[in-house]
């Protein structure tokens, strides 16, 4: 006959040394009632005593210590594998600062910076710059006349052009 399905696992966990306090005493009372269980229970903890194993020897139990010890090192070497030195860092730090160095005149506002006598030159043709009159800024972004929008764009692309190569 098969036992009680409700106490079924109960039948297991108590052969097997794992019920719970509150659920071995629910099962001694079912179990005085039942013989059916009762037997079920008695060939469970027989088979299952058969299956268990002898408890560990001297070698065992020193090996089991040695191999979590040898799963932590080994998990300790995988990080340092993964994790670059520090020389390869200081290397790639240095790197990129001299080609921060080297291609800053290259993105600079200014561009590229001209030799000295390219310099000279170019200053003694060009005068100082001024900041604009506001009443020709105003003229100059044709907002003042009633041509539109076009217009009003049209203007402020050549004043802003005007800036720059002043600028420049």
């Amino acid at each position: 006959m098969k036992p009680c399905t409700d106490f079924e696992g109960l039948l297991l966990d108590q052969a097997a040394g794992d019920l719970a306090q509150a659920d071995e005493v629910r099962l001694a009372a079912h179990l005085a009632g039942c013989p059916t269980c009762r037997a079920e229970g008695e060939a469970l903890a027989a088979a299952l005593s058969m299956a268990a194993l002898p408890p560990p020897g001297e070698a065992e139990r020193a090996a089991l210590t040695g191999l979590a010890e040898a799963v932590r090192m080994e998990q300790r070497r995988a990080e340092l594998r993964l994790r670059p030195p520090l020389r390869y860092a200081a290397a790639l730090l240095a790197v990129a600062a001299a080609a921060a160095f080297l291609l800053a005149p290259a993105f600079s506002r200014h561009g590229p910076s001209l030799p000295a006598a390219e310099l000279a030159a170019a200053g003694a043709e060009a005068s100082e710059w001024q900041a604009p009159d506001s009443d020709e800024v105003w003229t100059a972004s044709e907002l003042a006349s009633d041509d539109g929008a076009a217009a009003a764009m049209a203007g402020a692309d050549e004043l802003a052009l005007d800036v720059l190569l002043a600028d420049e």
